[in-house]
């Protein structure tokens, strides 16, 4: 479990897990790329990665950052 701060405004490089992710949007405004689809974020905005899957997020150009809390999970 952690809090990632996303500053950018271009998406990086995917990453994909062996368990599945999830995430909590604290703070800002930013978008989520999950296998290819585009997802809005808003604060209150919850979602899960399942596992083997791309991700990637971004911010909002109209906000500072985007605030993140992410947790890993055991996928049986």
């Amino acid at each position: 479990m952690g809090v990632s701060l996303y500053r950018n405004t271009e998406y990086h490089m995917p990453q994909k897990h062996d368990d599945q992710e999830g995430f909590f949007v604290l703070d800002g405004k930013g978008y989520a790329l999950i296998d290819g689809e585009e997802i809005p974020l808003l604060p209150g905005t919850a979602f899960i990665v399942p596992a083997h899957t791309d991700h990637v997020i971004r911010r909002d150009p109209s906000c500072d950052c985007c605030k993140v809390l992410w947790f890993h999970a055991a996928v049986e």
